[in-house]
């Protein structure tokens, strides 16, 4: 199967998972470019890892003075 039909099999079924039924069926430009240029590289590692939400998120409230130790 050469390439430009992989890429038209996978117009076709974005353009089924977007289109409701009773509309026209519209195909994300976007989603496909990346979807190509993942075929072609493959994924990507991400740059650093991700951090548990608890240790990357802010407090809600401050802590009173006293607890600080200070």
């Amino acid at each position: 199967m050469s390439h430009v039909t992989l890429v038209l099999r996978g117009v076709r079924d974005m353009a089924r998972k977007k289109g409701e039924t009773g509309e026209t069926a519209r195909v994300d430009r976007g989603a496909l470019v990346r979807a190509i240029a993942r075929e072609r590289v493959g994924r990507v590692k991400a740059s650093r890892p991700i951090e548990e939400k608890p240790v990357r998120r802010k407090p809600k409230y401050k802590k009173p003075p006293e607890e600080d130790g200070a």
